[in-house]
């Protein structure tokens, strides 16, 4: 009888078939020649699957958490940051055609945001800065203006990590600290 199970799963297989997009999603029709049709949340469609595809992305609001990562700031000292994305997608169209994986783009850009806007300060500024809450505003309208045209739309992103740090080469025979690293003591 497994033969006619299988049988029947090919012969079906060619048939259109519903595809639900979920409350949280939205989802993209593919179809040959490049044609692309975007699919609203909570709503049925018919898909050939031999002529067509569905992707489907969480359009429900995200956090992201971003990797802590070694900088240096404008005075030149180094420390060590890390923060939260809050954002979602609005485009789901953007951001198949754009990117290739939605969630690093997400991670990566928002990191290079952060590093934009704490080389261009000195630690004692952003640390008055994050006190204030300006450095989430600041950091938040970075990040909206960079991932605006991958289709996503940032609510937030704030420092969740703010700290001297020495750095350690650790290339070669042996470890060295770099020089002026020593001293964390001036915040």
């Amino acid at each position: 009888m497994d033969w006619l199970s299988a049988l029947l799963d090919r012969l079906t297989s060619w048939l259109p078939r519903p595809v639900l997009i979920a409350p949280t999603h939205k989802g993209l029709r593919l179809s040959p020649g490049g044609r692309r049709k975007q699919l609203e949340s909570g709503r049925l469609y018919w898909l050939i699957p031999l002529f067509q595809d569905v992707q489907t992305f969480p359009t429900a609001q995200q956090t992201l958490d971003l990797a802590p990562q070694a900088l240096v700031t404008a005075s030149g000292r180094p420390v060590v940051v890390s923060g939260i994305l809050l954002y979602r997608l609005k485009d789901v169209e953007t951001i198949l055609v754009n990117t290739y994986e939605p969630d690093e783009i997400t991670a990566d850009v928002g990191r290079s945001a952060i590093a934009d806007v704490v080389t261009g300060h000195e630690l004692t500024e952003l640390v008055a800065m994050q006190r204030s809450g300006e450095l989430a505003r600041l950091l938040s309208a970075r990040c909206k203006s960079k991932l605006r045209r991958f289709g996503i739309l940032v609510s937030r992103c704030s420092l969740n990590e703010l700290a001297p740090c020495s750095v350690v080469r650790l290339v070669g025979p042996g470890a060295a600290v770099l020089p002026g690293t020593e001293d964390n003591d001036d915040v």
